[in-house]
């Protein structure tokens, strides 16, 4: 089982000299005194062969994607087609800024069917879970959102067997999460304008459960071919182009995609690629046509606090609102008893890069667990009274660390 150590490392690791009891050769320290990377450390420098989880999960992305050993990010391979064989690329964008798109090879079988790409995407997907940063940075957070998945729970009407609401624990709704699923976002339709070729994004379709962070450049992307407001994409994502049967009209996907064709960095991932041009074009034609139906403006629904609309929470204990590069949090102070109107001596706001805390004459008003980072020197407040009635509330504005669209404005 690849997932186990291998037996005879195990009974290396038995057998193994004793380490050293401490950084410092002292004979008379506990060897519990060591830090595990230190002992990992000490093991492998006599030669015990150890396989952490963390070696594990890497193996197996490089195994998904061939990439060479030593790599965290999947790579392109010089994977010659044998006989029998042939092959098409696609397109990493990963949602960590710092880390250039790749450009990948499968090689399948000549005479393969159908789009090949969501299951062989899923045990990425499954391995990847939460970057490393990421999980870094936000190492006392839960892995996956729980209120999120409890929120769809309720949504679907679960009943138990005796027909009362079903209780789903935590650990039910984590290995729901866990379950790798790829979610297939068409960027443009196979259609007989474009010669029955599309080009989709290939996602963690539970990305957002999973608290993965936003991938920018994937919503640049779909800004591109017409999407505006363009869809939040979470983690990293993948570009690949298929080809439709009879020419197109089918959508891109499931059975009506003939054969996946190669899509690859550089021409097809410019700006001004020849599908993008002619993908704005039809999506915007067919935004229209949609509106039009529904009557409305924009083809995606706006974003929570977006387009000047406040989305109250917490049962009215505040509302908030957002920009690309802002979010405003108003909260109402009950002033009209006790001590009187307030004032700003009576307000005490703290930031910090992923939370604030709002206090009135001494107690809690609010203190929330903001969805991203914001920088905690851009962050103000003020005490307003500008409303109908006179009431007070404190404005509280903070700046995005990174601009963008928050889904929503907590964790």
């Amino acid at each position: 089982d690849p997932a186990e150590a291998p037996a005879a490392a195990v009974a290396a690791a038995v057998a193994a000299p004793a380490a050293p009891a401490a950084a410092n050769d002292d004979p008379s320290s506990s060897s519990s005194a060591m830090t595990p990377d230190a002992r990992l450390a000490y093991l492998r420098s006599h030669g015990v062969e150890v396989e952490t989880s963390e070696d594990r999960r890497r193996r197996k992305i490089r195994d998904i994607m061939n990439a060479p050993d030593g790599s965290e990010v999947p790579g392109a391979t010089a994977v010659g087609d044998g006989e029998g064989y042939g092959s098409f690329t696609y397109v990493l964008v990963p949602a960590d800024p710092s880390r250039p798109p790749r450009e990948l090879t499968f090689v399948r079988p000549v005479g393969s069917a159908g789009d090949l790409l969501p299951d062989h995407l899923k045990s990425y997907f499954s391995a990847k879970g939460r970057s490393h940063a990421h999980a870094q940075a936000d190492a006392d957070a839960d892995d996956v959102d729980l209120s999120l998945l409890r929120e769809k729970a309720k949504d679907m009407h679960l009943l138990g067997t005796d027909g009362t609401p079903a209780s789903v624990s935590d650990d039910s709704l984590r290995e729901v999460a866990s379950q790798a699923s790829v979610e297939i976002f068409p960027l443009s339709r196979p259609c007989p304008s474009n010669g029955g070729r599309g080009v989709n994004v290939y996602l963690d379709e539970v990305g957002m459960l999973k608290r993965l962070p936003l991938n920018p450049r994937a919503s640049d992307v779909a800004r591109g071919a017409g999407y505006d407001p363009p869809p939040q994409f979470y983690g990293d994502v993948f570009l690949g182009r298929v080809r439709s049967r009879g020419g197109g009209g089918g959508g891109g996907t499931g059975n009506n995609v003939d054969v996946n064709e190669s899509f690859g960095k550089g021409a097809d991932t410019a700006p001004d690629a020849a599908w993008v041009r002619s993908a704005l074009v039809e999506n915007l034609e067919r935004q229209g046509t949609i509106n039009a139906a529904a009557g409305r403006e924009t083809l995606q629904p706006a974003a929570d606090g977006t387009e000047g609309r406040a989305k109250a929470e917490g049962g009215g204990r505040y509302s908030w609102t957002q920009e690309e590069d802002e979010v405003e949090v108003s909260i109402p102070l009950a002033d009209n008893v006790g001590e009187g109107k307030a004032s700003a001596r009576d307000v005490k706001v703290s930031f910090r890069p992923r939370s604030f805390e709002v206090r009135f004459r001494g107690e809690v008003a609010l203190r929330l667990e903001l969805f991203a980072s914001v920088d905690v020197d851009g962050c103000t407040w003020t005490l307003d009274r500008s409303g109908s009635g006179g009431e007070a509330r404190v404005v509280v504005t903070c700046e995005k660390a990174e601009g963008g669209t928050w889904p929503r404005i907590g964790q």
